[in-house]
This record gives structure tokens, C-alpha cells and sequence, in this order.
């Protein structure tokens, strides 16, 4: 409703004084507007996947529940540029991150949530390993329906075999998981 706009639109314009005045960040009066769970979380998938999307935010989603903080999500598009290897910040300057990471408390929620998940995250290439083989079949004939290495390149991949797609990617994500936890502790 016209209301409910109304009143995301100043949510947002509150929130992001909060962030960006400088007495008021000091003072941490963003924190009462943004929930540092959910963008901790989809700022880490964003990076340990090398998304480019959100420097492009036309697919970045942000949520708030009733009486609630703004939340970040659901992570979504991961076609462009995903997997690439790439071993420096991709998303770190982003959307509100830039100014997130001035916050000691949003950097605490960040390396907390690594902490947290970082066992998860060395199991993830075992599950790309699982889904490729249940996905054999069906990518033989990928590319006879969607032919997407004549329409464009987004990940430069489209030139590979499916085997050694599968090995960049895994390859790829360990490279960036391991030097996420290098910066990640060093923050």
C-alpha cells in the first residue's frame, strides 16, 4: 500500500543517515535499523562465491519483518561472474558495506559468523562433487538446448568441458575460502 511505501521510504532514509552522518554512526544509531546477522551472512556468501551482482544491485534483496530490523536477502543470481577465480574483495565496498565495515561491531558479527560456519564452508566442495554427478546426464544436453557460449560469456567457463568446470569451480572456492580466512581473521 501507498502507507506501507511511505514508510519503507523513511525507514531507509532514516537508516541511512544513521549510517552515513558521522556523529551519528559514532553514536551507533544505525544499529537500531540494521540486522548485522543477515548482512554478515549474505555479505559472506557473496564473497566466497566472488558474486559480482552486488556491484550491479539490480538483483540484491533486502527485507524487514514487522517491528523488525532491515535484513539482508535472500542471496540470489549467481551466474554472473560466480566461481571466477578471484582472490581480493569483490563485495566488500558494496551497497552499505562500505561504510558496515567501519563498524567494529559489524566486523565482530562477520568473523563470528566465519567462525561459525567455517566447517560447513570445507564441506561444500564435496557437494559440488555429489550434485556434478547427479547433473551428468542432463549437461550433456545443456548446451543443445541453451547454447550460452554463442550468446555471451559470463564466466568463462563456456569453453570447458563439464569436468573441468566442475575442477575451476572447486578449485576456485577453496582459493577464495582460504583467503577469506586469512583477511577475515586479520580484520
Amino acid at each position: 500500500t501507498q502507507s506501507q511505501f511511505h514508510y519503507m521510504e523513511d525507514y531507509i532514509n532514516h537508516m541511512e543517515h544513521c549510517l552515513y552522518d558521522t556523529l551519528s554512526f559514532e553514536q551507533g544509531l544505525h544499529r537500531d535499523y540494521i540486522d548485522f546477522d543477515t548482512f554478515a551472512d549474505w555479505w559472506i556468501i557473496q564473497e566466497l562465491t566472488h558474486n559480482l551482482e552486488p556491484n550491479i544491485p539490480n538483483s540484491c534483496w533486502l527485507y524487514k519483518e514487522r517491528e523488525g530490523k532491515l535484513c539482508m536477502g535472500p542471496v540470489w543470481d549467481f551466474d554472473y561472474s560466480t566461481f571466477v577465480p578471484f582472490e581480493d574483495w569483490r563485495d566488500r565496498r558494496c551497497l552499505y558495506y562500505d561504510r558496515l565495515f567501519d563498524d567494529s561491531l559489524f566486523v565482530n558479527t562477520v568473523k563470528n559468523h566465519w567462525k561459525k560456519h567455517y566447517v560447513f564452508f570445507q564441506t561444500v566442495p564435496d557437494y559440488i562433487r555429489r550434485k556434478a554427478l547427479l547433473l551428468e546426464e542432463s549437461q550433456q544436453v545443456n548446451f543443445t538446448i541453451w547454447p550460452i557460449h554463442i550468446i555471451y560469456a559470463k564466466n568463462f567457463d563456456e569453453e570447458m568441458t563439464f569436468d573441468e568446470a566442475i575442477d575451476r569451480m572447486i578449485n576456485s572456492y577453496l582459493s577464495k575460502l582460504y583467503w577469506l580466512d586469512e583477511q577475515i581473521e586479520s580484520m
